[in-house]
């Protein structure tokens, strides 16, 4: 029964993970730079909510790295595309304040 409950649960995560990186790369591409940090700080408390709550019926360290670790991965996902799309978007304002400056000469 379990094995059946993961078979249905876990797609369904994926689709939704997957989902957030699309919602998060048009938050990415908005002149206001907060609501694209949305995602990554979400992600990033809930890796630290599930890491110490491992901790709890473990009580070992290396399994709160570990766990906080894998469960950190969306959030760093998310930040690169945050990154990225913010880095290229400074580009091609840069490239259109120097086609503006020339066109001022």
């Amino acid at each position: 029964m379990t094995n059946l409950r993961a078979l249905i649960v876990l797609p369904i995560l994926l689709i939704l993970l997957i989902v957030t990186f699309f919602i998060q790369f048009r938050l990415a591409k908005q002149k206001n730079k907060w609501p694209g940090l949305i995602f990554p700080i979400f992600f990033t408390l809930i890796a630290a909510f599930l890491a110490f709550g491992a901790t709890i019926y473990t009580g070992d360290i290396i399994s709160l790295l570990l766990t906080f670790v894998v469960y950190l991965i969306p959030a760093i996902i998310h930040l690169l595309i945050y990154v990225i799309v913010r880095s290229n978007q400074h580009f091609k304002n840069q490239q259109e304040i120097d086609k503006m400056k020339l066109q001022d000469l």
